[in-house]
């Protein structure tokens, strides 16, 4: 049995929130360095003769290991009003997986909320980024809302 399912059949779950809020903390470097991945990509796309910056060091320092990422704004094109990104859905999912783990501190043992609601309409609409297309808009709204729940805590 792990120890966080020990914990919880003791109904102790709040010495599992220091756990908790340094893993929301390492999420939350997580979800900058993916955003700032896809708005380097969106940079690229937009100016395809000049070229993307390395973000070896963003990687090292966010500890994400994924080597593709690094790769992936230098693949990114635009057609039209959208945004193609190579592995938009792997990104997507790394992005879901973070928003949950940094609202868990907040939202754990809670009744539901207002940030639950938001936390849980962003995952859905990222569960449905299934191709590499992404409307430059979309991009700035996921943006926002990362940074809000990030840097509000929710509140925004």
């Amino acid at each position: 049995m792990e120890k966080i399912d020990v914990v919880a059949s003791l109904g102790q779950m709040q010495l599992l929130r220091p756990a908790w809020v340094t893993a929301a903390l390492a999420a939350n470097d997580r979800l900058k360095l993916y955003l700032t991945v896809l708005q380097v990509a969106r940079t690229h796309a937009e100016q395809p003769d000049t070229p993307p910056p390395n973000l070896g060091h963003e990687l090292a320092s966010a500890q994400v290991g994924a080597a593709w990422l690094k790769d992936l704004p230098g693949t990114a094109y635009r057609e039209g009003r959208d945004l193609h990104i190579p592995d938009l859905p792997r990104v997507a999912a790394l992005l879901r997986d973070d928003l949950r783990i940094m609202a868990r501190p907040l939202l754990e043992g809670a009744a539901e909320s207002a940030l639950d609601s938001r936390v849980e309409r962003w995952c859905a609409w990222l569960d449905t980024l299934t191709d590499d297309r992404l409307q430059a808009e979309r991009l700035k709204a996921l943006t926002r809302c990362a940074a809000s729940l990030a840097l509000q805590g929710g509140e925004g």
